[in-house]
């Protein structure tokens, strides 16, 4: 077995074996860790992509609750734009059962949507 870096010659390889896995949806192309397993042929591979975790501070006694939202609605726009130039593909927003009636609505109005698999988190 070889365990090595893949390179966009492996593209075709990654691509069938992500269609044989049949997970119904898109292989992303921007991966910044790229690491393959090959026996002969591409066994398994380990893709990373960017993608950024958002956080709202808020001061909840400041202004009007309009005032407030109008503020989040302008961080919303220009984070992402942000983001975009930095490389940045998605973002994840992780709510509070708290809040989570609330907000989740106000998010729909710029596309985020729930995600419908579980997420595990590891700390490096």
């Amino acid at each position: 077995m070889e365990l090595r870096r893949l390179n966009s010659t492996d593209r075709p390889a990654m691509d069938r074996l992500h269609a044989s896995m049949q997970l119904g949806y898109d292989l992303p192309e921007n991966f910044f860790v790229k690491l393959g397993i090959f026996d002969g042929p591409l066994r398994v591979a380990l893709l990373g992509r960017k993608t950024s975790e958002a956080y709202l501070l808020l001061d909840q006694n400041w202004s009007s609750p309009r005032e407030r939202w109008d503020a989040i609605q302008r961080l919303i726009v220009t984070g992402a734009q942000q983001a975009k130039l930095d490389g940045i593909d998605d973002v994840n927003v992780w709510l509070p059962p708290s809040v989570e009636n609330r907000f989740a609505k106000r998010l729909a109005d710029f596309a985020f949507v729930k995600a419908p698999w579980n997420c595990y988190t590891a700390r490096l």
